[in-house]
């Protein structure tokens, strides 16, 4: 029997994850949409403008690199908040599986005779 208020808690869990997911995905996009604009702004002023925007569109790019990690790293602390494995998490899980597998194999092979 679930517990009172368990279903609503765990649907407000799914659409906070939910909104997460959104809010990364249009940012993303935002970012991507904004650096191609930059990139045809490059293009078009790059000749004339010359060492000191490329200066610029340098440090715009490592700009974007930082708000896409710090998004990331932000979300991962949200879903480590929230329990949810990570990658790396069920990759240690299955490595530990796989090591007992080879136990119980080795456990369940037919001993010979005077054993």
């Amino acid at each position: 029997m679930r517990p009172a208020g368990a279903a609503p808690a765990r649907r407000v869990v799914l659409v906070f994850l939910g909104a997460a997911a959104v809010a990364l995905e249009r940012l993303e996009e935002t970012v991507d949409r904004l650096a191609a604009r930059g990139e045809a702004v490059e293009r078009r002023e790059k000749a004339r403008i010359g060492r000191r925007f490329d200066r610029a569109a340098r440090a715009a790019w490592r700009i974007r690199e930082n708000v896409l990690e710090t998004i990331g790293g932000a979300a991962e602390s949200v879903w480590r908040q929230l329990g949810v494995p990570t990658h790396s998490d069920l990759a240690a899980v299955e490595r530990r599986l796989d090591a007992l597998r080879g136990v119980v194999e080795r456990l369940d092979r037919p001993r010979g005779k005077g054993r």
